[in-house]
């Protein structure tokens, strides 16, 4: 530089900087030297430089899954990418999210998982919340996304009839039994009524706590010149959310019926297709899946339905054999504009043996984040609660498969063109064509450290000297 423009000195040393390339959990380190040179000498001098990232914390904070006016949790995680040990502040916004624990220790390296509690108000609107984590004058924040669930995944419950076909000759006081179990989110209590005025429930309202599972008994006395026309009974459960469920009896007027044990469905082997779906109106997503009747009785469908959004199906067989299955094309039509992750679909299957609800999740897309998150993959969350359901996702082709299958195609046309230029036939000569196929990510680093030994941060080292 010359000895009297400061501006090129200045520029000589924010080059310096450029060229350390200091990134967020990383340390950059960079050897140069220092050249003066004069009339009569010169004078040479090596330098280190290494600056690390001290203080920095990751925030990662998963979408959340909530109902209105009911207590829940989730879990966020937090990662020291410093060098030094970090005494960090947690907050949560909006005021109705609150951490479980204020303050942590973190140790260069060192990850946790922090507890969040949720209680978001009825009517709340809030589609992104904020996870802040501040360590002395750095703060870091975790965005994401908040899912309000529909009442039916919120408040839904089975209701399971557990002999549906009894003998209209013999059930008179004989005791018969039904099963409600509570499948959402919060405790729930639900009324029971019959469409024929000749059976009795010995508890009409139930009391469900979350999770749990009841048996619920009642009484049919029919009629002794009762006809074929009053025979199937018609049970309906409606909870003090207005979710509603039937279930059905049919009374053997001629022979002996037999009871049987509990029915259960399961939702099996989830698969997600969006490729097709364009050429559909009105349909964002094609679910397919397996509906499992677990148990010795014939299953006979009589409706699904899904509660939150609309959708279409398409039964393979609406009658299930016992231990068997049936597959299952439901296809969906999902918000204008929709930015999710995931998706929850709240399913209701009408049955001969009762009301079924169950959560079915898929995976819509790669959603956008709502912002800033540290650049962090997000972990899935599970909602509590719902159905673990699939064996995993379809794989859509992207660009890199058609590269594949390209590279692939360029492969075969020069095995055969070799096998033409053997046999001796001509061919008129084509253009060299050079493909590059896209590269897959890779994080790299715009610097490599030559120096063996480096020094403290912001502290210059003396390598060597010449004159």
């Amino acid at each position: 530089y010359d000895e009297g423009s400061k501006e090129e000195l200045l520029d000589v040393f924010k080059k310096i900087s450029r060229e350390l390339d200091i990134e967020e959990s990383r340390k950059g380190e960079a050897t140069f030297t220092l050249n003066v040179k004069g009339d009569n000498f010169s004078y040479a001098k090596d330098y280190t430089i290494e600056i690390t990232d001290c203080h920095n914390v990751a925030v990662v904070a998963p979408e959340i899954n909530i109902c209105g006016a009911v207590p829940g949790s989730s879990v966020v995680s937090l990662t020291n990418i410093g060098t030094q040990e970090q005494i960090v502040e947690i907050t949560a916004e909006p005021s109705w999210i609150e951490p479980q624990i204020s303050k942590i220790s973190l140790l260069p390296g060192k990850k946790e998982e922090i507890g969040i509690n949720v209680y978001a108000p009825k009517g709340a609107t809030d589609q992104v919340y904020i996870v802040t984590a501040k360590s002395g004058n750095v703060e870091s924040e975790g965005k994401a996304f908040i899912n309000y669930l529909s009442d039916t995944s919120c408040y839904g419950f089975d209701l399971i009839v557990v002999e549906p076909v009894v003998d209209a000759a013999t059930c008179e006081g004989v005791q018969q039994a039904l099963i409600l179990e509570n499948r959402g989110y919060a405790d729930t209590e639900v009324t029971l009524e019959s469409d024929k005025g000749f059976v009795y429930f010995v508890d009409s309202k139930v009391r469900l706590a979350k999770g749990e599972r009841k048996e619920v008994y009642f009484f049919i006395s029919p009629p002794f010149d009762i006809t074929a026309d009053d025979s199937l009974i018609t049970i309906t459960a409606v909870s003090d959310n207005g979710i509603e469920g039937k279930g059905f009896v049919q009374l053997n007027l001629v022979g002996p019926s037999y009871g049987l044990e509990p029915v259960n469905i399961d939702i099996k082997d989830i698969v997600a297709q969006t490729t097709d779906t364009q050429t559909l109106e009105n349909v964002d997503a094609i679910i397919e899946f397996d509906v499992y009747n677990d148990s010795n009785f014939v299953l006979q469908i009589y409706s699904m339905e899904a509660a939150n959004y609309p959708a279409t199906f398409i039964i393979q067989d609406e009658k299930i054999a016992p231990k068997d299955t049936t597959k299952v094309k439901m296809s969906v039509d999902l918000p204008e504009n929709f930015d999710r992750e995931t998706a929850i679909v709240a399913l209701k299957v009408l049955s001969n043996e009762g009301t079924f609800v169950r959560n079915i999740e898929f995976r819509v897309k790669e959603a956008a984040a709502p912002s800033d998150t540290n650049a962090v993959a997000p972990t899935q969350p599970e909602g509590e609660g719902t159905v673990s359901i699939g064996s995993g996702l379809l794989n859509l082709a992207n660009v890199r498969n058609v590269i594949i299958v390209l590279l692939l195609l360029v492969v075969v046309a020069l095995i055969v063109y070799s096998v033409m230029k053997v046999t001796g036939k001509k061919e008129e000569p084509t253009p060299e064509t050079t493909f590059r196929p896209e590269e897959p990510y890779v994080e790299k680093k715009t610097w490599k450290p030559k120096a063996k030994k480096s020094t403290p941060a912001r502290k210059l080292k003396k390598i060597s000297k010449r004159k």
